[in-house]
């Protein structure tokens, strides 16, 4: 304790002794005889007490992380869809209110197949300011959590949001940008091939 100055002979010497066990650790030589001794353990009737197996407790409790883990996944991969959907219903929109500007862009000397890609750009550029605005917010919120995770849960997070899975993401992200951007793409292309 911060200011006492006993040393360990003079603890040795008090002769402290305990009123009652709270818990304590047990090691068995034979792993097969463990079931039996935690049965026997819990089954004894002079005094209620729990054997408990840490490496079972621990899988089990990973076990349940892992089921929120993936439902987790799960609402992430449909809010993606619904993004993706939604900027392709953006998209769409935007260039039915701009045929006089792909008509314009046509009259210059653009062809088709240029606009398809400006289309294409264009969402790949909304795609990636909002994945670069989404991790400089999730980096922010580690850091800021960072001492309260630590203090009140005993949770260590790290701040390095950028992991290999992680830009193998970001890369599936922008790909399936392209797929989803590809409808109103084509539909630019259909109207720019008219004119």
């Amino acid at each position: 304790m911060p200011g006492s100055k006993i040393t360990i002979e003079q603890v040795e010497r008090l002769e402290l002794k305990s009123q009652s066990i709270t818990a304590f650790m047990l090691g068995l030589k034979s792993r097969m005889a463990t079931f039996h001794v935690q049965r026997d353990i819990n089954n004894y009737k002079k005094e209620p007490m729990l054997a408990i197996l840490p490496g079972a407790v621990l899988s089990e409790f990973w076990q349940i992380m892992k089921v929120l883990e993936n439902t987790l996944r799960l609402v992430s991969v449909l809010i993606l869809i619904a993004s993706l959907l939604g900027l392709s219903a953006m998209l769409l929109a935007s260039i039915r209110e701009r045929n006089r500007e792909i008509q314009l862009l046509r009259v210059i000397g653009a062809s088709p197949i240029f606009i398809f890609f400006l289309i294409e750009l264009e969402a790949l550029i909304v795609s990636f300011l909002s994945m670069v605005l989404g991790a400089a917010l999730l980096y922010l919120c580690l850091v800021c959590a960072k001492g309260v995770l630590v203090s009140d849960f005993g949770v260590h997070v790290q701040a390095n949001i950028f992991s290999e899975n992680a830009l193998y993401l970001l890369f599936l992200i922008l790909f399936s940008t392209i797929v989803a951007a590809s409808i109103p793409s084509i539909n630019a292309y259909k109207s720019a091939s008219s004119v």
